[in-house]
């Protein structure tokens, strides 16, 4: 069994056409198609009709987008106000026309002041129309009020699993000195998760007149489920005759774009819920020959676990 194919190194330059070997121009543009993102999302655009859902966009922007949002919902808004009440005459809302640019800023400053329930007292409405046009803009101001604060508290408390996984992925030996492929996991916070599982899985590209993505071949673990989390947790699959990678050649892994993905999950007691982490590595994540250096060290009234080290990794010889 040949699995010096994983080392870490350059693309291999062009072959022969009949051997059906990508070149690098074409692995490279390969391998830049991920399944899955870094940070936990599909690398997938959805094209054709695709659902919109307001709620779900507002609880995954960033916050800078997020902020920016609300922020040019409520200019817009008073903007919008402040055009109506000029319209109708800033002398309704008690102010003395000085010009349009003047009354104009003057009736935005009013409409902020209604939207906002704060009510200096300096000016308000006088007449049917302009009260009727305060009304809707307080009720607008407190409706988007309740529901900013809601949207608030939903990001601020939605469950995160602050779970770190390794940069590489090996193919490291286990206990009984076999192939395996490794990579390690640690909680970054004080928190404490229980009930720990993991699942992992492969896909790849293949070539049949189109690229096609075959999902998903599963990869045993060799412990799939721990209950307590308190250290770090290196995950192995026996790359044995059952196992998916079994004699495949390296190029292969990069003809075929193998990606290897990752799902955590566990309960967590801080937020009383489940949480969970993703994580994608590609074929040019895959380091052969090595094998994860120790994290923590036992004391003699503690163990001191360093999330520094959670790449550390040194050389292994199989001596194949």
């Amino acid at each position: 069994m040949d699995l010096n194919i994983f080392k870490y190194t350059p693309f291999q330059p062009k072959v022969d056409e009949e051997k059906q070997v990508l070149t690098p121009q074409d692995d490279l543009a390969d391998i830049s198609n991920r399944l899955l993102n870094n940070d936990g999302s599909f690398n997938v655009v959805r094209k054709g009709h695709v659902a919109k859902n307001m709620y779900q966009s507002l609880m995954t922007a960033t916050w800078l987008r997020f902020f920016l949002l609300v922020f040019g919902f409520f200019m817009i808004w008073n903007l919008f106000f402040a055009f109506i009440f000029t319209l109708i005459g800033v002398d309704q809302i008690g102010i003395s026309s000085k010009g349009y640019f003047d009354d104009f800023a003057q009736s935005f400053y009013f409409s902020v002041q209604t939207f906002t329930t704060l009510g200096y007292g300096r000016l308000s409405p006088v007449g049917h129309m302009a009260n009727l046009i305060a009304a809707i803009d307080a009720f607008t101001g407190m409706m988007t009020v309740a529901l900013l604060t809601g949207l608030f508290f939903a990001r601020f408390s939605k469950p995160k699993a602050h779970i770190a996984f390794s940069k590489n992925i090996l193919i490291a030996p286990d206990r009984k000195g076999n192939k395996s492929l490794q990579f390690r996991i640690v909680h970054q916070v004080k928190d404490k998760i229980i009930d720990l599982e993991a699942r992992m899985t492969m896909t790849w590209l293949e070539k049949d007149g189109v690229r096609v993505r075959r999902m998903f071949a599963k990869l045993p673990l060799q412990i799939e489920r721990i209950f307590l989390f308190p250290l770090n947790w290196t995950l192995v699959h026996i790359i044995d005759e059952n196992s998916p990678l079994h004699d495949l050649k390296y190029n292969d892994v990069l003809s075929k774009n193998v990606e290897i993905l990752v799902v955590v999950k566990g309960y967590d007691e801080t937020y009383s819920t489940i949480v969970h982490a993703d994580q994608s590595y590609q074929c040019t994540d895959l380091v052969d020959g090595a094998q994860f250096s120790a994290m923590y060290q036992i004391r003699k009234d503690d163990t001191l676990l360093d999330l520094d080290k959670l790449d550390d990794h040194t050389p292994y010889d199989f001596g194949e």
